[in-house]
């Protein structure tokens, strides 16, 4: 305990005051052994007194109580000065004690100081043996490495190092972390649980009952669900786990490593600068030898935040050229795009906020994803989270919900940390900024009581949803329930989160390809036959509201629709020839057919020819016009620019050109400029000049090609 007068009204600066914790029962104190000596030491400044008090578990027994003052219950201001730094032994009761009371008496003009309490037992004692854990309470066994010293399927490769003898190890195999992409904002989440008894003689040695101090690691985390999509930057690290075990973690993009990280609510930077680069994480618990600190778990939580604002949206796509005749009803061929967003969205609502250019796209909603929080008090239900007791988990909760086993789309598992400091980093916390909000908008399951947790993720179909009533908040309240009457899982349901909503839903349009592609006779376009499909079109649909809520990559793909053959007779296989007939091949030319019986698809063929022909030769003799008076027109301004002793191109770009008038230049005869040295420019002409109009021009000419200018252009 420290205290500051500065922190406390200024009434406690004038006059003794008197400091009380009752009853704590956190940091494990009830699980301390009975029956056995402990060192206790009170460290205080002379003059503080500490009295620390507790009642025993079974009433028959002596309280506990010790002090480094006098005896009575409040020392009087006499005897207030016998406070001091004291070391005693102090014997718990055969049953120990069930909580610990703390109170600090503190003179007046003490300021800005502290005093603390330790009771560390006395090596050498015979330990009582401990009591079997309540049925559901002990950690299940992590499973052994394969043959070949790898892991199973979905596991991952563990360390264990004995801390007191370097040379007993051992390696077993752990459930991997995860990147919970449904939650907003994101986590990264890795828990695990620990018991002595599972690791074998030979790490655990010839007194194998007494515990020592050993450190799991995982030196290599290289793969785990949803990694690709974990963020950079920075990011809040939370660590669940009994006060006195230490856990860190050190994080890795290429060449790039941060860390390690062992500080519970400090903000962190991640390595990397893209979603995606994160490449490896290491990870170390150090579990110290206390058999109170056994069967127990940990839990270490990454929320990446805050981020910076998003960038401006790129420009709105041009509008896609209309269908072919028949629009959406003929075309065998659609571009389609799948997003997944982090928003509870009807038909109603999407079609409200998607910018579409064109009415041949057409968006249709198919999933609403529920992500339900739940917990429970012990290991009955949810033995562990193993692979094996997922996938039986998943099958269990199909059977109560009365549903296919593939709508329970996903499980992610974690073990419930013991958080001894949540309470204290909350009333730390700032009043604003993103820690606060962190904690106020934690809306996880998995305190401290809980023994296991599940995130159960729920695809349910569209048409599925307003079947209940309430829609889908009414379908999650009656599965809720279900969960909650059936015999297996009520009596080890602890707590609901508040439910997590998801929408998945696709966008098409017809694909532009096929239309090219089928103007041949019978030409089907195959799924393997076109180029990759381009879904920029349809992503540019997408406002900055849904953008910013995408959970997942776009799925962007080609669907092919084959119409079924016409003319086949009902009841025949289409892979049998006609009767009376050759096979339904489709080629370019019609087999059986006299070129000269007159038919239709001639005389179309014939018109086709014509037409493509009168076409290519209008379309020729335009281009042959265009180039001759573009000529014409480009020797009109040389001339032009020449004559006002500019380059073409700055004539063309200048505002005082002239224009060519030859009407006046007929009517009216020239007067050359004046020069005050040479006269009148010789050979453009002047008063008396009888030449004409063409020989002035010529002369302009043969003055223009003599032009620097000119011959530079």
């Amino acid at each position: 305990f420290c205290w500051r007068y500065k922190c406390l009204p200024d009434a406690f600066s004038r006059a003794n005051f008197t400091a009380t914790v009752s009853g704590l029962e956190r940091f494990n104190i009830p699980n301390m052994p009975g029956g056995l000596v402990y060192n206790a030491t009170i460290k205080a400044t002379p003059g503080v007194v500490i009295r620390v008090s507790g009642p025993p578990k079974d009433a028959a027994e002596q309280s506990v109580s010790f002090t480094n003052g006098p005896e009575e219950t409040r020392p009087s201001l006499a005897l207030v000065n016998r406070g001091d730094w004291t070391t005693m032994n102090v014997t718990l009761p055969e049953g120990g004690w069930s909580n610990a009371s703390f109170t600090f008496y503190v003179p007046v003009s003490y300021d800005d100081l502290s005093a603390a309490v330790t009771m560390v037992l006395w090596e050498g004692q015979e330990l009582p043996e401990a009591p079997p854990p309540p049925v559901g309470t002990v950690c299940a066994c992590p499973a052994e490495v394969e043959e070949d010293g790898s892991c199973g399927q979905g596991l991952m490769l563990a360390r264990y190092n004995r801390g007191d003898d370097l040379l007993r190890s051992t390696v077993r195999c752990l459930n991997p972390p995860q990147y919970d992409i449904f939650r907003n904002p994101p986590r990264f989440v890795f828990s695990l649980c620990w018991l002595w008894e599972c690791l074998g003689p030979d790490f655990t040695g010839p007194d194998h009952t007494r515990i020592k101090p050993y450190t799991i690691v995982l030196p290599n985390v290289t793969a785990f669900h949803n990694m690709e999509r974990m963020l950079p930057g920075a990011a809040t690290l939370e660590l669940r786990k009994p006060t006195q075990v230490n856990m860190s973690v050190s994080i890795s993009a290429g060449e790039e490593e941060m860390g390690p990280f062992w500080e519970s609510g400090s903000f962190i930077t991640l390595p990397g600068n893209r979603r995606g680069d994160i490449s490896s994480l290491a990870i170390t618990i150090e579990v110290p030898p206390q058999p109170w600190f056994d069967n127990n778990a940990a839990a270490l939580i990454i929320v990446p935040g805050p981020f910076p604002p998003p960038p401006p949206l790129p420009p709105t796509m041009p509008p896609l050229p209309p269908l072919s005749p028949g629009g959406i009803n003929d075309a065998t061929s659609f571009i389609v795009a799948r997003y997944t967003v982090l928003e509870e969205l009807s038909p109603e609502d999407l079609d409200s906020l998607l910018m579409r250019p064109s009415a041949d796209i057409v968006a249709e909603v198919m999933q609403l994803i529920v992500l339900l929080p739940t917990s429970f008090s012990d290991l009955l239900a949810i033995p562990s989270c193993a692979p094996d007791a997922l996938a039986s988990a998943k099958a269990t909760l199909a059977e109560i919900w009365g549903i296919d086993e593939s709508m329970v789309a996903d499980l992610q598992c974690s073990m419930g940390g013991t958080i001894t400091q949540r309470r204290r980093q909350l009333l730390a916390a700032p009043s604003t900024g993103p820690a606060r909000r962190l904690l106020q908008e934690d809306t996880d399951p998995c305190k401290a009581q809980a023994k296991i947790c599940l995130d159960i993720q729920l695809a349910v179909p569209y048409s599925n949803v307003a079947a209940p009533s309430g829609g889908i908040d009414g379908l999650v309240s009656s599965y809720r329930a279900q969960l909650e009457s059936n015999q297996q899982m009520k009596d080890s349901l602890f707590e609901f989160g508040t439910a997590i909503y998801a929408t998945r839903f696709k966008i098409s349009r017809p694909d532009q390809q096929d239309e090219q592609q089928s103007d041949a006779p019978g030409r089907r376009l195959a799924q393997g036959d076109s180029t990759p499909p381009d879904c920029s079109a349809l992503d540019a649909t997408l406002p900055r509201r849904l953008r910013d809520e995408l959970i997942s990559d776009p799925e962007c793909e080609r669907e092919v629709v084959q119409p079924p053959d016409e003319g086949t007779p009902p009841g025949q296989d289409p892979g049998e020839p006609a009767p009376g007939g050759e096979d339904d091949v489709i080629t370019d030319q019609p087999k059986n057919e006299d070129p000269g019986s007159g038919s239709s698809d001639g005389d179309l063929g014939m018109i086709l020819g014509l037409a493509l022909g009168l076409g290519l030769g209008i379309t020729g003799l335009v281009g042959v016009v265009y180039l001759v008076v573009r000529a014409r027109r480009l020797k009109e301004e040389t001339a032009l620019a020449a004559a006002q002793r500019m380059d073409p191109q700055d004539w063309k770009k200048s505002k005082n050109r002239v224009a060519p008038e030859p009407v006046v230049l007929e009517r009216h005869e020239i007067r050359p400029p004046v020069h005050a040295a040479k006269g009148p420019r010789p050979g453009f002409g002047g008063p008396g000049s009888n030449a004409s109009t063409a020989e002035r021009l010529l002369q302009q000419q043969q003055q223009l090609q003599q032009n620097p200018t000119y011959q530079r252009w």
